[in-house]
């Protein structure tokens, strides 16, 4: 899985960072975003990213420093975003809660730094708390829409989730998943996957059963896991998948992805037989991605009946198995017809 959202800068990882990165890849954690919130986190958060392979960043001023970004700061953060691992700027928002700095600067910030992802063509990392329509409002008048990114730990209603997906961000979702009563729970059930993202936020906000303990990125499991109850009969493999590409897509994290003839979503076996088909469906996949549930199904050969047979494997503990994939199957009816009968 991918932790888009992490503060290992934090002082409360001083003891233990290395560990902490450990037992997150032990985890199966493949990346790592660290998050700037001013201008020595966002440093710092660079210089995790060139110490560890897994770990990514982004630099920014989180709208409860606000009053510290300065011209000179933003320059910096400019100088900084150059860095080949540094995937986007942020986090930058709004939060009218704690109110820690003025509202107008909270404002006048959040459009400067909207500015700079800009201008160096990054993504944007979104805080936004009680000031929802104010936020997403800023985010349509400043043309937010070219660079896109993540509205995080999202905790609006359903209305602003629709407009922040018209505006292609994606929403993460932490630890506050899997609370008793939890409102997100509900909200979450109604968006499209594939415009959903995990995080931890780490070191708060940790999920259950740890609530109360320091968060760490190993428990974005966690939060997969509550995806999948949600998302009931997709499997946590599928939630696994599916969020690791929609991360990629956004963040650009150098994940290799190897072509799929057999491929498993829910308790189905879907075959991918051909790229060739030389129809122009207009509501086909095969013209704005490449992925069908997180399964990357552009082949680089057209596979014979050997390799299926291979890649299929224990195909009899599945409920069914299903000729699908980027082209029309019919176009190798042959091959179609002796991977029938050989099922």
């Amino acid at each position: 899985m991918i932790e888009t959202h992490a503060h290992l800068d934090f002082p409360q990882f001083d003891k233990d960072r290395d560990i902490i990165i450990k037992r997150a890849k032990e985890e199966g954690i493949i990346r790592i975003i660290n998050i700037g919130v001013d201008l020595e986190s966002s440093r710092k958060s660079v210089e995790l990213a060139d110490k560890y392979v897994e770990i990514y960043a982004t630099v920014g001023f989180h709208p409860h420093d606000a009053s510290k970004l300065s011209l000179n700061s933003l320059k910096e953060l400019k100088r900084l975003a150059q860095h080949p691992k540094v995937v986007g700027i942020g986090e930058i928002g709004l939060d009218y809660y704690r109110n820690l700095s003025p509202r107008d600067v909270q404002t006048q910030a959040f459009k400067d730094q909207i500015k700079l992802a800009l201008d160096v063509n990054k993504p944007i990392v979104v805080h936004i708390r009680d000031a929802w329509d104010e936020g997403l409002s800023i985010l349509k008048k400043t043309d937010a829409k070219k660079v896109g990114g993540v509205l995080h730990c999202f905790s609006g209603n359903y209305t602003q989730a629709q407009e922040g997906l018209e505006l292609g961000f994606y929403l993460s979702f932490n630890g506050t998943l899997t609370y008793h009563n939890s409102k997100s729970a509900e909200l979450v059930k109604k968006l499209p996957l594939d415009f959903i993202l995990t995080e931890t936020d780490c070191p708060y906000l940790t999920p259950s059963p740890h609530r109360g303990k320091r968060n760490e990125p190993a428990y974005v499991k966690l939060v997969g896991e509550k995806l999948t109850q949600l998302f009931s009969p997709l499997t946590f493999q599928d939630i696994e998948r599916i969020t690791t590409i929609n991360a990629h897509k956004l963040f650009g994290l150098n994940i290799k992805f190897k072509p799929e003839i057999a491929y498993p979503i829910r308790n189905s076996l879907y075959l991918n037989l051909t790229s060739e088909c030389t129809n122009s469906c207009s509501f086909c996949v095969r013209f704005y991605s490449d992925f069908v549930k997180g399964h990357y199904l552009r082949l680089d050969h057209e596979p014979n009946f050997q390799e299926v047979i291979a890649t299929m494997g224990d195909f009899q503990k599945y409920d069914e198995v299903v000729f699908c994939g980027l082209g029309e199957p019919t176009l190798r009816l042959d091959l179609l017809k002796k991977i029938a009968k050989y099922v």
